[in-house]
Protein backbone atom coordinates (compact mmCIF):
# COMPACT_ATOMS: atom_id res chain seq x y z
CA UNK A 1 0.00 0.00 0.00
CA UNK A 2 1.17 3.48 -1.11
CA UNK A 3 2.29 5.41 1.99
CA UNK A 4 0.73 8.62 2.05
CA UNK A 5 2.16 12.03 0.94
CA UNK A 6 3.49 14.50 3.83
CA UNK A 7 1.07 17.37 3.19
CA UNK A 8 3.35 20.46 2.01
CA UNK A 9 5.04 22.91 3.85
CA UNK A 10 3.03 26.22 4.85
CA UNK A 11 4.78 28.83 2.94
CA UNK A 12 6.65 31.23 4.87
CA UNK A 13 5.15 34.11 6.77
CA UNK A 14 6.13 37.59 5.29
CA UNK A 15 8.76 39.22 7.27
CA UNK A 16 7.67 42.31 9.43
CA UNK A 17 8.59 45.53 8.24
CA UNK A 18 11.36 46.55 9.29
CA UNK A 19 12.27 50.12 9.96
CA UNK A 20 15.75 51.70 8.14
CA UNK A 21 17.64 54.44 8.06
CA UNK A 22 19.50 56.14 5.35
CA UNK A 23 22.39 57.51 5.95
CA UNK A 24 23.34 59.05 2.35
CA UNK A 25 19.27 59.30 1.36
CA UNK A 26 17.89 62.97 3.69
CA UNK A 27 14.45 64.65 3.32
CA UNK A 28 14.07 68.11 4.64
CA UNK A 29 10.21 68.56 4.95
CA UNK A 30 8.62 72.08 5.42
CA UNK A 31 7.96 71.32 9.66
CA UNK A 32 11.29 69.19 10.49
CA UNK A 33 14.72 70.31 10.69
CA UNK A 34 16.96 70.26 8.08
CA UNK A 35 18.73 67.83 9.92
CA UNK A 36 15.82 65.03 10.34
CA UNK A 37 15.99 62.23 8.24
CA UNK A 38 12.62 60.39 6.29
CA UNK A 39 12.56 57.19 7.58
CA UNK A 40 11.15 54.03 5.54
CA UNK A 41 10.00 50.77 5.92
CA UNK A 42 11.68 47.96 3.91
CA UNK A 43 8.92 44.89 3.41
CA UNK A 44 9.24 41.93 1.65
CA UNK A 45 6.59 40.80 -0.90
CA UNK A 46 6.22 37.25 -2.64
CA UNK A 47 6.91 37.74 -6.44
CA UNK A 48 8.56 41.20 -5.82
CA UNK A 49 11.23 41.11 -3.21
CA UNK A 50 12.21 43.82 -1.34
CA UNK A 51 10.51 47.22 -0.90
CA UNK A 52 10.24 50.36 0.36
CA UNK A 53 7.23 52.30 1.94
CA UNK A 54 7.31 55.61 3.02
CA UNK A 55 6.20 56.43 6.78
CA UNK A 56 4.38 60.28 5.98
CA UNK A 57 2.43 61.11 3.10
CA UNK A 58 3.92 63.32 0.46
CA UNK A 59 2.29 65.60 -2.18
CA UNK A 60 3.09 65.45 -6.10
CA UNK A 61 6.57 66.95 -6.21
CA UNK A 62 7.49 66.38 -2.55
CA UNK A 63 11.16 65.36 -2.85
CA UNK A 64 11.68 61.89 -0.85
CA UNK A 65 15.24 61.52 -0.72
CA UNK A 66 18.79 62.64 -1.98
CA UNK A 67 21.73 61.14 -2.81
CA UNK A 68 24.56 63.07 -2.60
CA UNK A 69 27.73 60.14 -4.48
CA UNK A 70 29.99 60.00 -7.28
CA UNK A 71 27.95 58.08 -10.21
CA UNK A 72 28.88 54.96 -12.70
CA UNK A 73 27.58 55.28 -16.16
CA UNK A 74 26.49 52.87 -18.29
CA UNK A 75 25.98 54.51 -22.19
CA UNK A 76 23.49 52.39 -23.83
CA UNK A 77 23.58 51.55 -27.46
CA UNK A 78 20.31 53.08 -29.40
CA UNK A 79 18.09 50.37 -30.94
CA UNK A 80 20.72 47.83 -29.37
CA UNK A 81 19.80 44.21 -27.86
CA UNK A 82 19.46 43.14 -24.88
CA UNK A 83 23.06 42.60 -24.22
CA UNK A 84 24.62 45.18 -26.50
CA UNK A 85 25.68 47.60 -23.58
CA UNK A 86 28.88 50.21 -23.46
CA UNK A 87 30.66 49.27 -20.43
CA UNK A 88 33.02 52.29 -19.13
CA UNK A 89 34.56 52.81 -15.97
CA UNK A 90 34.24 48.78 -14.31
CA UNK A 91 37.07 49.69 -11.70
CA UNK A 92 34.24 52.42 -10.52
CA UNK A 93 32.93 49.30 -9.19
CA UNK A 94 35.20 47.11 -8.32
CA UNK A 95 34.74 47.02 -4.28
CA UNK A 96 30.53 46.29 -5.27
CA UNK A 97 31.47 43.72 -7.54
CA UNK A 98 34.01 42.27 -5.70
CA UNK A 99 32.01 41.46 -2.34
CA UNK A 100 29.54 39.38 -4.28
CA UNK A 101 32.23 37.43 -5.92
CA UNK A 102 31.67 38.73 -9.49
CA UNK A 103 34.94 40.25 -10.23
CA UNK A 104 38.24 41.01 -8.87
CA UNK A 105 40.50 42.32 -11.88
CA UNK A 106 40.73 45.73 -12.86
CA UNK A 107 39.54 46.92 -16.09
CA UNK A 108 39.00 50.28 -17.93
CA UNK A 109 39.02 48.99 -21.65
CA UNK A 110 35.26 49.96 -23.80
CA UNK A 111 33.44 46.07 -24.09
CA UNK A 112 30.92 45.62 -26.19
CA UNK A 113 29.25 42.60 -25.67
CA UNK A 114 27.04 41.02 -27.87
CA UNK A 115 23.81 38.83 -26.97
CA UNK A 116 25.11 35.45 -28.33
CA UNK A 117 28.62 36.40 -26.37
CA UNK A 118 27.82 37.23 -22.82
CA UNK A 119 30.74 37.16 -21.77
CA UNK A 120 33.38 39.71 -21.32
CA UNK A 121 37.92 38.89 -21.61
CA UNK A 122 39.59 41.76 -19.47
CA UNK A 123 43.06 42.97 -20.50
CA UNK A 124 44.21 40.19 -18.65
CA UNK A 125 42.99 37.37 -20.27
CA UNK A 126 40.25 36.42 -17.84
CA UNK A 127 36.56 35.62 -18.75
CA UNK A 128 33.87 36.49 -16.60
CA UNK A 129 29.69 35.92 -17.07
CA UNK A 130 28.56 38.47 -17.97
CA UNK A 131 25.18 38.23 -17.67
CA UNK A 132 25.94 37.98 -13.43
CA UNK A 133 27.32 40.95 -13.50
CA UNK A 134 24.49 42.81 -16.02
CA UNK A 135 22.39 41.54 -13.63
CA UNK A 136 23.82 43.07 -10.51
CA UNK A 137 23.56 45.99 -12.67
CA UNK A 138 20.14 45.82 -13.35
CA UNK A 139 19.45 44.69 -9.62
CA UNK A 140 21.46 47.84 -8.36
CA UNK A 141 21.22 50.71 -10.63
CA UNK A 142 18.95 53.57 -11.09
CA UNK A 143 18.38 55.02 -14.24
CA UNK A 144 19.15 58.71 -14.42
CA UNK A 145 17.93 61.41 -17.49
CA UNK A 146 17.43 64.83 -18.06
CA UNK A 147 14.17 66.00 -19.45
CA UNK A 148 13.07 66.92 -22.70
CA UNK A 149 12.18 70.88 -22.52
CA UNK A 150 11.12 71.68 -26.13
CA UNK A 151 9.34 70.05 -29.09
CA UNK A 152 12.41 69.88 -32.47
CA UNK A 153 10.01 71.96 -34.68
CA UNK A 154 6.35 70.36 -35.47
CA UNK A 155 8.19 67.04 -34.45
CA UNK A 156 6.87 65.68 -30.95
CA UNK A 157 9.22 63.67 -28.96
CA UNK A 158 8.12 60.45 -27.84
CA UNK A 159 9.88 59.50 -25.19
CA UNK A 160 10.17 63.32 -23.00
CA UNK A 161 13.13 62.24 -21.11
CA UNK A 162 17.47 62.03 -21.99
CA UNK A 163 19.13 58.89 -20.01
CA UNK A 164 22.10 60.32 -18.84
CA UNK A 165 23.00 57.23 -16.90
CA UNK A 166 23.10 55.00 -13.82
CA UNK A 167 23.29 55.50 -10.12
CA UNK A 168 24.27 52.38 -7.87
CA UNK A 169 22.77 52.09 -5.07
CA UNK A 170 22.19 49.43 -2.77
CA UNK A 171 19.31 51.06 -0.53
CA UNK A 172 17.48 53.18 -3.48
CA UNK A 173 17.82 49.88 -5.84
CA UNK A 174 15.10 48.30 -3.40
CA UNK A 175 12.23 50.61 -4.86
CA UNK A 176 10.30 47.97 -7.07
CA UNK A 177 8.88 48.87 -10.69
CA UNK A 178 4.82 50.31 -11.55
CA UNK A 179 3.89 51.31 -14.75
CA UNK A 180 1.75 53.45 -12.89
CA UNK A 181 4.66 54.91 -10.44
CA UNK A 182 4.36 57.22 -7.60
CA UNK A 183 8.17 58.63 -7.64
CA UNK A 184 10.44 59.47 -10.15
CA UNK A 185 14.06 59.98 -10.13
CA UNK A 186 15.72 63.49 -11.11
CA UNK A 187 19.22 64.24 -11.42
CA UNK A 188 19.91 67.97 -10.01
CA UNK A 189 23.66 68.51 -10.79
CA UNK A 190 25.33 66.49 -8.62
CA UNK A 191 22.59 65.37 -6.45
CA UNK A 192 19.85 62.67 -7.52
CA UNK A 193 16.37 63.39 -6.11
CA UNK A 194 13.72 61.15 -5.61
CA UNK A 195 10.76 62.89 -6.28
CA UNK A 196 6.78 62.54 -5.27
CA UNK A 197 4.81 62.70 -8.93
CA UNK A 198 1.28 61.68 -7.13
CA UNK A 199 -0.49 61.85 -3.97
CA UNK A 200 1.29 59.24 -1.81
CA UNK A 201 -0.49 58.10 1.47
CA UNK A 202 1.77 56.74 5.15
CA UNK A 203 2.71 53.49 4.73
CA UNK A 204 1.78 53.50 0.61
CA UNK A 205 5.05 51.12 -0.94
CA UNK A 206 7.40 53.61 -3.14
CA UNK A 207 7.35 53.03 -6.75
CA UNK A 208 9.27 54.08 -10.06
CA UNK A 209 8.58 53.34 -13.98
CA UNK A 210 12.12 51.15 -14.60
CA UNK A 211 11.24 51.83 -18.15
CA UNK A 212 10.64 55.22 -18.20
CA UNK A 213 13.65 56.33 -20.36
CA UNK A 214 13.90 52.96 -22.21
CA UNK A 215 12.86 52.54 -25.87
CA UNK A 216 9.28 50.62 -24.78
CA UNK A 217 7.53 54.05 -25.26
CA UNK A 218 8.84 54.70 -28.62
CA UNK A 219 6.27 54.84 -31.65
CA UNK A 220 6.99 54.16 -35.39
CA UNK A 221 4.57 54.75 -37.98
CA UNK A 222 3.31 51.09 -38.73
CA UNK A 223 -0.37 50.22 -39.31
CA UNK A 224 0.25 47.71 -36.45
CA UNK A 225 1.20 50.28 -33.89
CA UNK A 226 -2.61 51.48 -33.65
CA UNK A 227 -3.83 47.79 -33.74
CA UNK A 228 -1.55 46.99 -31.14
CA UNK A 229 -2.40 49.59 -28.84
CA UNK A 230 -6.65 49.12 -29.32
CA UNK A 231 -6.26 45.30 -27.86
CA UNK A 232 -3.67 45.59 -25.46
CA UNK A 233 -0.59 44.11 -27.19
CA UNK A 234 1.38 47.27 -26.91
CA UNK A 235 1.09 47.21 -22.99
CA UNK A 236 1.80 43.20 -22.97
CA UNK A 237 4.90 43.93 -25.23
CA UNK A 238 6.06 46.66 -22.28
CA UNK A 239 5.42 43.59 -19.66
CA UNK A 240 7.59 41.13 -21.43
CA UNK A 241 10.61 43.70 -21.90
CA UNK A 242 10.49 44.48 -18.34
CA UNK A 243 10.60 40.98 -17.65
CA UNK A 244 13.40 40.13 -20.16
CA UNK A 245 15.46 43.21 -18.91
CA UNK A 246 14.83 42.59 -14.85
CA UNK A 247 13.47 39.42 -14.38
CA UNK A 248 10.51 39.76 -12.93
CA UNK A 249 6.74 39.90 -14.02
CA UNK A 250 4.79 43.37 -13.29
CA UNK A 251 2.09 43.47 -11.13
CA UNK A 252 1.27 46.97 -10.80
CA UNK A 253 -2.66 47.45 -10.60
CA UNK A 254 -2.68 48.22 -14.55
CA UNK A 255 -0.92 45.26 -15.27
CA UNK A 256 -3.04 42.85 -13.16
CA UNK A 257 -6.12 44.79 -14.37
CA UNK A 258 -4.89 43.94 -17.46
CA UNK A 259 -4.30 39.94 -17.28
CA UNK A 260 -7.85 38.66 -17.14
CA UNK A 261 -9.50 41.18 -19.35
CA UNK A 262 -9.64 42.92 -22.79
CA UNK A 263 -7.90 46.65 -22.61
CA UNK A 264 -11.28 47.63 -24.71
CA UNK A 265 -14.42 46.34 -23.72
CA UNK A 266 -16.17 46.49 -26.90
CA UNK A 267 -14.88 43.66 -29.01
CA UNK A 268 -17.30 42.61 -31.81
CA UNK A 269 -18.66 46.20 -31.67
CA UNK A 270 -18.54 48.47 -34.70
CA UNK A 271 -15.55 50.25 -33.47
CA UNK A 272 -13.94 47.41 -33.06
CA UNK A 273 -14.92 45.79 -36.42
CA UNK A 274 -13.98 49.32 -37.96
CA UNK A 275 -10.07 49.30 -36.67
CA UNK A 276 -9.42 46.00 -37.18
CA UNK A 277 -10.63 46.54 -41.08
CA UNK A 278 -8.80 49.68 -41.20
CA UNK A 279 -5.35 48.69 -39.24
CA UNK A 280 -5.00 45.29 -40.97
CA UNK A 281 -1.31 44.73 -41.62
CA UNK A 282 -0.58 44.44 -45.14
CA UNK A 283 2.98 43.81 -46.47
CA UNK A 284 2.17 45.47 -49.80
CA UNK A 285 2.07 48.40 -50.68
CA UNK A 286 4.29 49.32 -47.45
CA UNK A 287 1.95 51.43 -44.96
CA UNK A 288 2.59 54.99 -45.27
CA UNK A 289 2.29 57.76 -42.57
CA UNK A 290 -0.09 59.96 -44.11
CA UNK A 291 -2.73 57.54 -44.85
CA UNK A 292 -2.96 56.92 -41.10
CA UNK A 293 -4.29 60.52 -40.10
CA UNK A 294 -8.01 59.88 -42.15
CA UNK A 295 -8.46 56.50 -40.49
CA UNK A 296 -7.94 57.66 -36.81
CA UNK A 297 -10.50 60.53 -37.42
CA UNK A 298 -12.29 58.14 -38.92
CA UNK A 299 -12.37 56.03 -35.82
CA UNK A 300 -13.13 59.51 -33.44
CA UNK A 301 -15.82 60.15 -35.22
CA UNK A 302 -17.73 56.50 -34.62
CA UNK A 303 -16.15 56.59 -30.85
CA UNK A 304 -17.91 59.95 -30.54
CA UNK A 305 -21.55 58.40 -32.17
CA UNK A 306 -21.35 55.63 -29.99
CA UNK A 307 -20.55 57.96 -26.92
CA UNK A 308 -17.98 56.54 -25.76
CA UNK A 309 -15.85 58.57 -23.34
CA UNK A 310 -12.56 60.45 -24.48
CA UNK A 311 -10.83 59.43 -21.48
CA UNK A 312 -10.95 55.29 -22.09
CA UNK A 313 -8.14 53.62 -23.16
CA UNK A 314 -6.69 53.48 -25.53
CA UNK A 315 -8.36 57.02 -27.80
CA UNK A 316 -5.38 59.16 -25.45
CA UNK A 317 -3.15 57.41 -27.42
CA UNK A 318 -5.31 57.95 -30.45
CA UNK A 319 -5.37 61.79 -30.05
CA UNK A 320 -1.68 61.30 -29.30
CA UNK A 321 -1.09 60.11 -32.78
CA UNK A 322 -3.40 62.46 -34.49
CA UNK A 323 -1.33 65.20 -33.15
CA UNK A 324 1.97 63.62 -34.23
CA UNK A 325 0.57 63.55 -37.85
CA UNK A 326 -0.77 66.85 -37.61
CA UNK A 327 1.79 68.41 -36.63
CA UNK A 328 3.98 66.29 -39.01
CA UNK A 329 1.80 67.55 -41.77
CA UNK A 330 2.21 71.15 -40.83
CA UNK A 331 -1.39 71.23 -39.33
CA UNK A 332 -0.62 73.53 -36.77
CA UNK A 333 -3.91 74.81 -35.51
CA UNK A 334 -5.09 71.30 -35.80
CA UNK A 335 -2.40 70.39 -33.46
CA UNK A 336 -3.28 72.77 -31.04
CA UNK A 337 -7.05 71.67 -30.89
CA UNK A 338 -5.89 68.02 -29.97
CA UNK A 339 -3.39 69.04 -27.71
CA UNK A 340 -6.26 71.07 -25.89
CA UNK A 341 -7.92 68.08 -25.70
CA UNK A 342 -5.57 66.01 -24.18
CA UNK A 343 -4.27 68.48 -22.02
CA UNK A 344 -8.23 69.58 -20.48
CA UNK A 345 -10.26 66.94 -21.53
CA UNK A 346 -8.68 63.87 -21.43
CA UNK A 347 -5.70 63.71 -19.20
CA UNK A 348 -7.56 65.16 -16.04
CA UNK A 349 -10.14 62.29 -15.66
CA UNK A 350 -7.34 59.52 -16.92
CA UNK A 351 -7.65 55.97 -15.71
CA UNK A 352 -4.85 55.46 -14.17
CA UNK A 353 -4.56 58.90 -12.99
CA UNK A 354 -1.10 60.81 -14.97
CA UNK A 355 1.63 61.07 -12.59
CA UNK A 356 3.05 65.25 -12.45
CA UNK A 357 5.96 64.17 -14.98
CA UNK A 358 3.71 62.89 -17.71
CA UNK A 359 1.49 65.87 -16.98
CA UNK A 360 4.13 68.16 -17.53
CA UNK A 361 5.52 66.67 -20.75
CA UNK A 362 2.08 67.67 -22.36
CA UNK A 363 2.30 70.90 -20.89
CA UNK A 364 5.45 71.56 -22.47
CA UNK A 365 3.66 70.09 -25.73
CA UNK A 366 0.77 72.17 -25.45
CA UNK A 367 2.79 75.48 -25.08
CA UNK A 368 4.96 75.02 -27.85
CA UNK A 369 1.91 74.55 -29.97
CA UNK A 370 0.43 78.06 -28.32
CA UNK A 371 3.08 79.85 -29.38
CA UNK A 372 3.56 78.38 -32.84
CA UNK A 373 -0.11 78.78 -33.56
CA UNK A 374 -0.38 82.54 -31.95
CA UNK A 375 -0.41 83.90 -36.04
CA UNK A 376 -2.84 81.98 -37.33
CA UNK A 377 -5.76 81.30 -34.72
CA UNK A 378 -9.24 82.16 -36.15
CA UNK A 379 -9.51 84.50 -33.45
CA UNK A 380 -9.20 88.30 -33.15
CA UNK A 381 -6.50 88.52 -30.82
CA UNK A 382 -5.32 92.01 -29.45
CA UNK A 383 -1.29 91.73 -29.04
CA UNK A 384 -2.37 92.01 -25.06
CA UNK A 385 -4.42 88.61 -25.16
CA UNK A 386 -1.47 86.87 -26.95
CA UNK A 387 0.96 87.98 -24.78
CA UNK A 388 -1.13 87.64 -21.94
CA UNK A 389 -1.47 83.46 -23.05
CA UNK A 390 2.26 82.53 -23.66
CA UNK A 391 3.04 84.54 -20.64
CA UNK A 392 0.73 82.70 -18.67
CA UNK A 393 1.66 79.28 -20.28
CA UNK A 394 5.19 80.04 -19.19
CA UNK A 395 4.79 81.00 -15.67
CA UNK A 396 2.46 77.77 -15.02
CA UNK A 397 5.61 75.72 -17.14
CA UNK A 398 7.76 77.34 -15.06
CA UNK A 399 5.66 76.18 -11.66
CA UNK A 400 4.94 73.18 -11.99
CA UNK A 401 8.97 72.51 -13.18
CA UNK A 402 9.74 73.62 -10.07
CA UNK A 403 7.12 71.64 -8.38
CA UNK A 404 8.46 68.60 -10.32
CA UNK A 405 12.09 68.16 -10.61
CA UNK A 406 13.07 70.93 -8.04
CA UNK A 407 13.93 74.52 -7.74
CA UNK A 408 17.88 74.00 -8.51
CA UNK A 409 17.08 71.56 -11.61
CA UNK A 410 18.78 72.25 -14.57
CA UNK A 411 15.39 72.72 -16.78
CA UNK A 412 13.88 74.83 -13.80
CA UNK A 413 16.65 77.15 -14.15
CA UNK A 414 16.41 77.03 -18.20
CA UNK A 415 12.62 78.01 -17.99
CA UNK A 416 13.53 80.41 -15.45
CA UNK A 417 15.41 82.27 -17.71
CA UNK A 418 12.68 82.24 -20.48
CA UNK A 419 10.50 83.35 -18.45
CA UNK A 420 12.61 86.51 -17.63
CA UNK A 421 13.30 87.07 -21.04
CA UNK A 422 9.44 87.19 -21.92
CA UNK A 423 9.04 89.49 -18.52
CA UNK A 424 11.40 91.79 -20.49
CA UNK A 425 10.04 91.24 -23.67
CA UNK A 426 8.00 94.63 -25.67
CA UNK A 427 4.76 92.96 -25.40
CA UNK A 428 4.70 92.53 -21.55
CA UNK A 429 6.97 95.06 -21.05
CA UNK A 430 4.24 97.62 -22.15
CA UNK A 431 1.70 95.69 -19.72
CA UNK A 432 3.63 96.06 -16.74
CA UNK A 433 2.71 99.35 -15.37
CA UNK A 434 -1.09 98.83 -16.50
CA UNK A 435 -1.95 94.92 -15.35
CA UNK A 436 -0.78 93.50 -11.68
CA UNK A 437 -0.14 89.69 -10.59
CA UNK A 438 -3.80 89.40 -10.14
CA UNK A 439 -5.44 90.77 -13.59
CA UNK A 440 -2.72 88.74 -15.48
CA UNK A 441 -3.81 86.12 -14.02
CA UNK A 442 -7.82 86.67 -14.60
CA UNK A 443 -7.08 87.54 -18.52
CA UNK A 444 -5.05 84.32 -18.58
CA UNK A 445 -8.35 82.59 -17.54
CA UNK A 446 -10.47 85.09 -19.69
CA UNK A 447 -8.14 84.44 -23.09
CA UNK A 448 -7.61 80.49 -22.14
CA UNK A 449 -11.38 80.30 -22.23
CA UNK A 450 -12.12 82.08 -25.36
CA UNK A 451 -9.26 79.61 -26.98
CA UNK A 452 -11.02 77.01 -25.62
CA UNK A 453 -14.21 77.71 -27.28
CA UNK A 454 -12.68 78.21 -30.24
CA UNK A 455 -11.42 74.75 -29.93
CA UNK A 456 -14.92 73.15 -29.97
CA UNK A 457 -15.03 73.00 -26.46
CA UNK A 458 -19.12 73.72 -24.67
CA UNK A 459 -19.48 75.69 -21.47
CA UNK A 460 -19.28 72.36 -19.48
CA UNK A 461 -16.16 71.02 -20.82
CA UNK A 462 -14.40 74.50 -19.99
CA UNK A 463 -16.01 74.75 -16.67
CA UNK A 464 -14.58 71.20 -15.57
CA UNK A 465 -11.46 72.10 -17.28
CA UNK A 466 -10.77 74.27 -14.29
CA UNK A 467 -8.37 77.41 -16.20
CA UNK A 468 -8.89 79.69 -13.07
CA UNK A 469 -6.83 77.24 -10.72
CA UNK A 470 -3.89 77.75 -13.73
CA UNK A 471 -2.18 79.87 -12.23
Amino acid sequence: MASTPNPPAPAPAPAAPIPIHFPRMEMQPGNRAQSAPLQFLQFFTPGTGRGLHAEEAAAPGKPLARIQKPLFNILEERNSTEFDYLIHGVANMICFLQGRGLLDQYTEEHSRIQEEEAREIDSYGNRWDFKDIYLQFATHGVTIAHPKINIDGFTEHHKSYIATGTCFDDYTSQINHSCVPSCIWVFNKAELQLRAVKNIRAGEELTVSYDAYEGSREENYSQGTVKSHWNGNAHKKRVKKLEDRWGFKCACTLCLGAKDQPFWHTKGSRIDDLVQLLFKIAKYPPPQPIDELPKLLQILTIASQEALPLQSFPLKAIHERIRNHQANSNQVDSALQTSLTLYFDIEPHYSPPLPLSERLSSLRILSEYIELSTRSLNLTYTVEGLCIIQFGMKLKLDRDSETCFGRDSDVAAFLRKMLDAEIKAVGIGSMRTKIDAGSVEMRFAFEMKRMLRWAGFDEEQIRKAEIGEML
